[in-house]
């Protein structure tokens, strides 16, 4: 629930590459026979988004409030995110019983407790759902995100298929980490990447997104080699 985390951004195909790499060195996240799990997310801000825009601004000290299903599993948490100016994330939850898009009163006392946010003020933004892998080692882990999908209030409806979300999650960051280094031999770069931020991007042209616009380019290029191999 405290850590540094790491992202790349690839293809399909680079999803393919790093479990080819890592065969036989870590363990993987299986629950009834499933090694690739749905998950399901609701995003709350404030009206003007505050969080999105402390996010877009390079903010640090700064939060993320959501809902998340973990369907393999049928358990539903509200978790609040905060990146440290150390960088560090941490990650702080409660279970509840309903994914729902407003908050119990006992979701209220913890958002009061983990974040500097009155409940009353955050809304709903938006949904996404995406399928995740998950690896582990002896003193790191790492996902990967793919089918990403996202639906704003409006209905509206974006999705990028073909793009894969690596994020390496470590207590304290080593690059000398087996796969810090086999990202490194498939020349990925590090870069920071926030799924509630490119969703919010995405569905609403109207917000802030000029430090946005090389991560579309990079996804759109993804998108388009994908489409040719």
């Amino acid at each position: 629930m405290r850590r540094i985390d790491t992202k790349y951004i690839g293809s399909i195909s680079r999803l393919y590459d790093v479990l080819s790499s890592v065969k036989g060195r870590y363990r993987i996240l299986e629950i009834d026979n499933r090694r690739i799990l749905p998950y399901k997310t609701k995003y709350f801000d404030t009206k003007g988004g505050v969080m999105y825009n402390d996010h877009h601004n390079g903010k640090l000290n700064r939060y993320k409030v959501r809902k998340r299903e973990y369907l393999a599993s049928g358990t539903n948490f509200l978790e609040i995110k905060f990146k440290n100016n150390r960088r560090q994330t941490v990650k702080t939850r409660m279970e509840t019983s309903v994914n729902a898009s407003c908050f119990s009163e006992d979701e209220f006392k913890f958002i009061k407790k983990n974040t500097p946010f009155k409940p009353e003020v955050l809304e709903l933004k938006l949904m996404n759902s995406f399928n995740r892998i998950t690896l582990a080692g002896a003193h790191e882990r790492l996902t990967m995100d793919f089918n990403l999908s996202y639906t704003g209030k409006n209905e509206k409806i974006v999705s990028f298929p073909h793009v894969v979300v690596f994020e390496l999650k470590q207590e304290k960051y080593s690059a000398k980490s087996d796969l810090a280094k086999i990202f490194k031999q498939l020349k990925m770069q590090p870069e920071s990447f926030s799924k509630y931020c490119m969703g919010a991007a995405l569905l609403d042209e109207r917000i802030k997104a000029n430090r946005l616009k090389m991560k579309f380019k990079n996804i759109d290029r993804i998108i388009y080699e994908s489409g040719n191999n």
